[in-house]
């Protein structure tokens, strides 16, 4: 599974964003669209928050670390050159 595209919408500074940089849309092999990605910043770096419906229950997200930290690294990229 190949990350074929990244949106990136980045946030104008505002007290609210809690750490919020940007939020993103990924999209797998042309044919599968993932959006409400929150890039965040934290104590630690950067993270990923993945979206969620009202009872924080996950609606799409990676299942093992190693696709989520290559999800994270493309954003980074693309971000940086953007």
């Amino acid at each position: 599974m190949n990350i074929t595209k990244v949106n990136i919408i980045k946030n104008i500074p505002n007290i609210k964003d809690f750490g919020q940089v940007a939020v993103c849309s990924i999209t797998f092999d042309y044919c599968f669209r993932v959006n409400d990605i929150r890039l965040m910043n934290g104590n630690k770096g950067y993270y990923i928050l993945f979206p969620a419906d009202d009872y924080n229950m996950g609606i799409a997200f990676p299942i093992t670390n190693d696709l989520r930290v290559k999800i994270l690294d493309r954003i980074l990229s693309e971000l940086e050159n953007s």
